[in-house]
């Protein structure tokens, strides 16, 4: 992550509306670190986004609440797949 620099990430975040595929973010809302406000505002930065809020979670939520990714995963690929 020292190798990235902040204007490359600064700059691809303009683009962030012109991505019309399909973002999901799950986002635990008891993070201290990455507070749920922030999840809305890059939810909010997508055209195409849904947010799911994991009660208690917070930043390793696939470790802490795997069954709760994994239905956010599985409803994604069956909206897909019923396309």
């Amino acid at each position: 992550m020292s190798a990235i620099r902040p204007a490359d990430l600064l700059e691809v975040s303009t683009r962030f509306d012109t991505f019309t595929k399909p973002v999901h973010l799950v986002w635990g809302d008891a993070d201290r670190f990455f507070p749920i406000s922030f999840a809305q505002r890059l939810a909010a930065a997508f055209p195409n986004s849904t947010l799911t809020p994991v009660a208690g979670g917070r930043t390793f939520l696939p470790l802490d609440f795997p069954e709760q990714v994994a239905e956010v995963i599985s409803g994604a690929s069956a909206r897909r797949t019923a396309r």
